[in-house]
């Protein structure tokens, strides 16, 4: 319900629903990474990466775990640790091209454009279009 209502664009009520939906299953690692992204989108940064980390903790072979945190931090400008994120994806699934992708921008935004990681991650994401 909650990320329906976030869908909806309902912002009042969607933190609300979240809460309830997180008492109720307060180890659901998916619920955990909804939620996650959706607070960091409101700008609770700490809240939204406290709920990224902990459902990585409790579901630690989730490429999208990682990569729902790796994008959290680099929303909020943590890209080294968004590029360590996205690496820990990459063990998991190391031909996902959006993690290339994201990891890849990552690097351009540290200044770093040549990095292996960044030509890889558009080289991939490139050939599929």
């Amino acid at each position: 319900m909650a990320e329906a209502l976030e869908f909806s664009l309902d912002l009042g009520a969607a933190p609300k629903e979240y809460e309830r939906a997180l008492a109720l299953g307060p180890r659901n690692p998916r619920l955990l990474r909804i939620y996650g992204r959706f607070a960091v989108n409101m700008g609770w940064t700490d809240a939204g990466l406290a709920g990224l980390r902990r459902g990585v903790s409790l579901d630690p072979l989730s490429r999208n775990q990682y990569r729902a945190l790796g994008d959290a931090l680099s929303n909020v400008r943590h890209y080294d640790e968004a590029i360590a994120a996205y690496r820990e994806a990459l063990t998991i699934d190391p031909d996902d091209p959006s993690t290339h992708l994201n990891m890849g921008v990552n690097y351009f935004l540290l200044g770093d454009y040549a990095g292996p990681p960044f030509r890889r991650g558009l080289f991939e994401v490139t050939a599929i279009f």
